[in-house]
């Protein structure tokens, strides 16, 4: 019979808490286990080439930000839609062998698109930072750069992408 533990948690929370550390014990043998494995060890490496106080010189000395909230507030009845952008996937492999970006990415905005995500993880989703940059150069969107398990330390390449950060559950947003 399960009892809750000794910090006094009841017994819905103490399953709770077992059940989480049971999903997280699974993550590191799935697709995504394996990505946020890789993610962790590239940016210990980041770490090591752009000092933290650098990045947040850089940052504030910004002002070229484009409203995401407003851009996908909803207004008049409308479907915001925020468009992603991505050159493969994990389990589907390259989507397209003639990937550019700056198209697709201008098509999105003709078509009516608020928002734009662009996938920057480099092993399974063969994303970059330059994916980024070269997208936000190419429309007046707000761009989301979406990438795996920052953990609050994505930051190294943050600045250098023209990006704000924002965080989910596994994937790491970051506003440009």
């Amino acid at each position: 019979m399960l009892r809750p533990d000794e910090s006094g948690l009841s017994m819905t929370e103490a399953v709770g808490q077992h059940r989480a550390r049971s999903e997280v014990a699974n993550l590191e043998s799935t697709i995504l286990g394996g990505i946020l494995a890789r993610r962790r060890e590239r940016l210990v490496e980041a770490k090591t080439r752009v000092p933290l106080r650098l990045l947040q010189e850089s940052a504030k000395a910004r002002s070229d930000f484009r409203d995401f909230a407003r851009a996908i507030a909803r207004g008049g009845g409308m479907i915001h839609v925020i468009a992603e952008l991505k050159r493969a996937s994990p389990t589907r492999g390259i989507l397209s062998a003639k990937y550019r970006r700056r198209e697709i990415a201008q098509g999105y905005q003709a078509a009516g698109a608020r928002a734009l995500s662009v996938l920057t993880e480099e092993d399974n989703f063969l994303g970059s930072l330059q994916d980024l940059v070269d997208v936000r150069a190419a429309v007046r969107l707000p761009v989301l750069r979406k990438d795996f398990g920052g953990g609050g330390s994505g930051r190294p390449a943050l600045d250098r992408g023209g990006a704000r950060r924002g965080r989910t559950r596994s994937t790491s947003r970051t506003l440009a």
